[in-house]
């Protein structure tokens, strides 16, 4: 139940962990409170501020709060991968839910989470819900229902509508558009120190004096993003973006191919192995795409 991390939610947080670290009974009254909540999570991060501020006061008191934070909006968990906007309207029939009340949760990719956020007519209804609809299936699958939040829900809709978005930046031609680009740099930047380090040393590589995501261009954030799942050198994919009109993205490039093939590919234009970077998966695996940097403008225009 995490919306942005705020500079007060950010120390609310960092509070919290330290009664986890530091308190012999911390963790596990996190732990209870966090079932009081019945959210389905433990990270502090993905709480609410309020949430966090009930755990602290209560701590600090030595009586832990034994009343959730009730919302309209739950989290349905388990979603099967084939399953449609239909198929969650069906699951929950007896409870008046139109496709427009749902947001089907996805990845930077447009690839399905598992997850969907839906918005019950009121708190009742939501309560109700979550006893009577907890473990029934869809297509299968059991489906855990969860308290969320309407920050949830709207972060989990900039990935939805991006995805559904048609157009050169939208989800149905594969895409990826920026406003999902930017949520997932915020998103990064939110949810660690070291993510939001990253993220400010990259900007300070690119010495564009500007670190609002939304400022930046597809290209830039694309880069950004990719390197940071795949753990590659902020500094070097900088470099490579710094240079420019000079810098080409090639795509398709065959997973097995290597240096040798690339250069084989671009050999009339004086390209050599320090100018390649490809771009891999966090698992390190290829992922079709690399970065070339060319000694002008005029041959990375003539590549083309």
């Amino acid at each position: 139940m995490g919306g942005g991390m705020t500079e007060e939610k950010e120390q609310l947080v960092t509070q919290v962990k330290q009664i986890q670290r530091s308190q012999e009974d911390g963790k596990v009254k996190w732990e209870e409170f966090c079932s009081v909540l019945r959210t389905g999570n433990r990270d502090p991060a993905r709480h609410t501020a309020q949430a966090l501020r009930m755990f602290l006061e209560g701590y600090a008191r030595g009586e832990m709060p034994q009343t959730p934070i009730y919302s309209q909006v739950l989290r349905l968990r388990g979603v099967p991968f084939q399953s449609e906007m239909s198929d969650v309207v069906a699951f929950l029939a007896d409870f008046n839910i139109d496709a427009s009340n749902i947001v089907i949760a996805r990845g930077p990719d447009g690839k399905k989470t598992g997850e969907a956020y839906v918005t019950m007519p009121s708190v009742e209804i939501a309560e109700h819900a979550l006893q009577v609809k907890q473990k029934q299936e869809i297509h299968g699958r059991y489906i855990e229902l969860f308290r969320a939040c309407e920050e949830d829900r709207d972060q989990a809709r900039v990935y939805h509508d991006a995805y559904l978005r048609p157009g050169p930046t939208g989800g149905n031609d594969g895409g990826t558009g920026k406003e999902a680009l930017v949520a997932e740099v915020k998103h990064v930047q939110r949810s660690s120190e070291e993510g939001r380090a990253k993220w400010e040393r990259f900007c300070d590589a690119l010495r564009n004096g500007n670190r609002d995501p939304s400022r930046h261009t597809c290209e830039t954030l694309q880069a950004f993003t990719q390197a940071y799942r795949s753990g590659q050198d902020m500094d070097m994919v900088a470099m490579f973006i710094c240079k420019d009109s000079r810098v080409l993205r090639l795509r398709g490039v065959p997973f097995q191919g290597g240096v040798p093939d690339v250069l084989a590919f671009l050999a009339e234009f004086s390209v050599q192995e320090p100018d390649i970077l490809f771009i891999k998966k966090p698992d390190g695996r290829p992922t079709g795409e690399a970065f070339v940097s060319f000694q002008s403008p005029e041959l990375a225009q003539r590549a083309m």
